[in-house]
């Protein structure tokens, strides 16, 4: 995908459309955020004497900006970690920055399926609900000693959307534990 782009081939969204990928949203994020840092990676990937095509290009965005760990990719990935720090070098001279992805500093949106919601057996609100489920969340993971910040617990209504709640970033692994979600009540 990121290969076709570079080349000019087509665009993002037809390189992803002309592929039968299992995971087209993942593979979308991991392209769109690589190729927003091409020129630093480019240029980091020049340093370290690697090839400078979407394979590598994405490799180095999860080493360098991403999780920091690559799965998969046997030699490359070794040739690449051995180049770690001529790879990082070369990032930050470029003007790279080594900072979370914009796509984790967004909010999580769920929207409240109202057909679904009558057939749970909830006698609550939604928002009072999901409020309660994850402020007990919370109060489990403070005990368990995780260090975990209090505004991740918040619920509120989306201003525009009916139906929408909006939480916290970092709500996303409470939240998929909810039966709510699993039953199609509660859709995030």
């Amino acid at each position: 995908v990121v290969d076709d782009v570079v080349s000019g081939r087509c665009g993002l969204k037809a390189a992803l459309y002309a592929q039968d990928l299992e995971k087209p949203r993942a593979v979308c994020k991991l392209a769109s955020a690589a190729l927003s840092n091409q020129r630093a990676l480019s240029s980091a990937l020049r340093q370290a004497r690697l090839e400078e095509t979407g394979i590598f290009l994405v490799m180095a965005f999860e080493l360098l900006v991403g999780s920091g760990k690559i799965r998969g990719g046997g030699q490359l990935r070794r040739r690449m970690e051995k180049k770690l720090k001529i790879l990082k070098k070369g990032f930050n001279d470029a003007g790279g920055a080594e900072q979370p992805s914009a796509f984790a500093q967004l909010p999580r949106y769920v929207r409240i399926n109202s057909l679904r919601w009558s057939e749970v057996g909830v006698e609550a609100q939604p928002l009072q609900h999901l409020s309660k489920a994850l402020k007990d969340a919370y109060q489990k993971d403070l005990a368990a000693g995780r260090q975990v910040a209090a505004e991740t617990a918040e619920v509120s209504k989306d201003e525009l959307v009916p139906e929408l709640l909006v939480l916290h970033p970092a709500a996303r692994c409470w939240l998929q534990q909810l039966p709510e979600v699993e039953s199609g009540a509660l859709v995030s």
